[in-house]
């Protein structure tokens, strides 16, 4: 019974080492085929995909980023078409929790129905100092939205919102 046991957890083990050594370590300056890696691992919808695949010639290379949100936590963007973003959290010592994020107020601006998580138009996106998400995105042919999230055990908590001009956004990639 003894040899068993120690068979079973010798498995076991084997197969935590397989998963872990299947996860890709590289998060910068990604080709289409390490995003082909990553999506086996973040899930992300096929809709998404098919996006990225049609408009992939006007994206940055692997169109993913990974933005640190903690200590081995990240706030994935995954690009999926034309301006149009999936955000997920994802931390590294559990994958299990990777998930799809919802922004309701930036949902709720665009008259965006509800749903599981947030398909997200931005003229464009980027942190603070604090490591705050501002989403700039167009409300009307001069006025764009600016919504600054920050994150709390891998949610997004809405902090406020404005609206600016959007001369004032189109040339920048820089949050306030």
């Amino acid at each position: 019974m003894k040899p068993t046991i120690t068979l079973a957890i010798l498995f076991l083990l084997c197969c935590c080492f397989v998963a872990a050594a299947q996860i890709p370590q590289k998060k910068d300056d990604l080709s289409i085929s390490e995003r082909e890696e990553w999506r086996k691992i973040l899930k992300w919808p096929d809709a998404c995909e098919a996006g990225y695949q049609a408009y992939k010639q006007y994206s940055p290379p692997g169109g993913l980023f990974f933005n640190k949100l903690g200590s081995r936590e990240y706030l994935v963007s995954v690009g999926c078409a034309a301006n149009e973003w999936l955000f997920m959290y994802y931390r590294e010592t559990n994958s299990i929790v990777t998930r799809l994020l919802r922004f309701a107020e930036y949902d709720a601006a665009h008259h965006t129905a509800a749903s599981a998580y947030s398909r997200v138009h931005s003229l464009t996106y980027g942190f603070d100092e604090h490591r705050d998400l501002w989403i700039y995105s167009q409300a009307s042919d001069n006025v764009c939205l600016m919504h600054r999230y920050r994150f709390r055990h891998g949610q997004p908590t809405f902090v406020a919102s404005r609206k600016v001009p959007c001369a004032d956004v189109v040339n920048t990639s820089r949050a306030p």
